[in-house]
């Protein structure tokens, strides 16, 4: 069997690399630190770093260094080690470090052991960032493993150099949105995209503060770990890019914002205020938008032969919602005998409609039933409803059928009854009191 060299890269280190200077990466064998070694140098000048190996295998390892240059990041701003570039020596800042010792370093078993690197800029070097990654790995033997299959783990450590110079610091704010899907039980999250068309990597911070259309301030709309003191804090602004995390030159990078408090009671149109902030530069941007929890009862039949209760839900917010219902069952005397169970196991997605089948069990003497499906807090819209069905209760957002012989008819409720009984004693008294004067007389 043919050997295979597979080489995992480890995006979480990444991640934690761009977010905070001393993460620390873990995998399988291997770990180094800090993550992230940020230098400021002139040119011409030699400045010395020191990286930590640390080998979590028991047995003693040996590990090599590969420097590798970085010119490019994704979307959401996680560098992209080794891209394809032809940069020049003035350029490539891989050029530029050495090894004080060989690349090669052993580590005793569950022990580490310090690197020290130098980095030189030549006198021609281009003002502004460069960046690289060097990656420490296991020398991986020949030996086969059971499946004939190597594995390689390697893990990064960033290395970003500002040369000293005539710097752009450049941005532009490229979208400020709400993410597209909208879900009924998980956070709002914004997205806010930052391209960086400077010379060197940038910091961009904001926060998003939340505004209801008569333009009241949402309050503690947001929970975050404060870096400095560990406790969690909840604030009335939603921070973006909370970690200062970078932006290398020409890329453009995504960040989540999210709306993790009190967002499950809000319902109606909102303004989102972005306020954003680069180098020394400030942006301000609105978003309106609109949070729409809304389920209709587009159809409600009853197979007497089966006694199927037919109920179609149509979405007709803009949240992704598994919808609960519940069908009410009353006699004729306006006595609720029953109650069935509406669940759905997938989500409803807006604009789309669902149906279920649900039986109903129980044996009931002849009589005349009504039935009713309660939807709760998402009947909205219930003066269009009104004009599609036979009968709405406005103040529970219940819809109500007549279930006889498979005809709608609309049902005197209990309410109308007592008012009958009411004006028809009062109209027997005023006459049995005109009789008992007449008599009189």
């Amino acid at each position: 069997m043919i050997t295979k060299t597979f080489s995992r890269f480890i995006l979480g280190v990444l991640i934690m690399t761009m977010l905070s200077p001393f993460a620390f990466a873990e995998s399988a064998s291997v770990g180094v630190r800090p993550l992230r070694t940020e230098v400021s140098i002139k040119p011409g000048e030699t400045k010395t770093a020191i990286l930590e190996v640390i080998n979590r295998n028991e047995k003693e390892t040996v590990f090599e260094a590969v420097l590798e240059p970085i010119t490019a990041a994704d979307e959401a701003g996680y560098p992209i080690i080794g891209a394809e570039s032809n940069l020049a020596p003035e350029q490539n800042v891989v050029s530029w470090i050495k090894f004080a010792e060989e690349k090669q370093v052993t580590v005793p078993g569950n022990d580490k052991k310090s690197v020290e690197i130098f980095i030189t800029a030549p006198a021609n070097a281009e003002p502004g960032g460069h960046y690289a990654a060097i990656y420490y790995q296991p020398i991986i033997s020949e030996e086969k493993n059971v499946q004939g299959v190597k594995i390689q783990t390697r893990v990064a450590s960033l290395i970003l150099v500002t040369v000293e110079g005539a710097i752009n610091k450049e941005g532009e704010l490229t979208s400020f949105s709400l993410n597209k899907e909208l879900y009924f039980d998980q956070p709002i999250n914004f997205n806010v995209s930052f391209k960086n068309t400077g010379t060197i990597h940038l910091k961009p911070q904001g926060r998003i503060t939340l505004f209801d259309e008569n333009n009241n301030q949402i309050m503690n709309i947001a929970r975050y770990k404060d870096s400095q003191t560990n406790e969690e804090k909840v604030t009335n602004f939603i921070p973006v890019n909370l970690n200062r995390g970078n932006v290398i030159p020409n890329t453009e990078r995504t960040f989540e914002a999210k709306w993790s408090e009190g967002y499950q009671k809000q319902v109606g149109k909102f303004i989102a205020k972005l306020h954003f902030e680069y180098a020394d530069k400030k942006i301000d941007q609105e978003l309106p938008f609109e949070i729409k929890p809304s389920i209709q009862v587009s159809a409600l039949n009853f197979n007497q032969a089966k006694k199927e209760f037919t109920v179609k839900l149509t979405n007709t917010g803009n949240l992704i919602y598994k919808p609960s219902a519940k069908i009410k069952i009353f006699n004729s005397m306006d006595f609720q005998i029953d109650e069935l169970s509406i669940i759905s196991e997938e989500n409803l997605i807006p604009g789309t409609e669902k149906e279920f089948v649900v039986l109903w069990s129980k044996e009931a003497p002849s009589d005349k039933y009504t039935a009713s499906v309660d939807l709760g807090a998402f009947v909205i819209d219930s003066k269009q409803n009104a004009e599609k069905i036979v009968k709405i209760d406005l103040l529970k957002g219940i819809w109500r059928y007549l279930l006889s012989d498979d005809t709608k008819q609309i049902r005197i409720t209990t309410g109308s009854l007592i008012f009958l009984v009411i004006i028809g004693g009062a109209w027997f008294f005023i006459h049995g009191r005109k009789k008992v004067n007449s008599r009189k007389k």
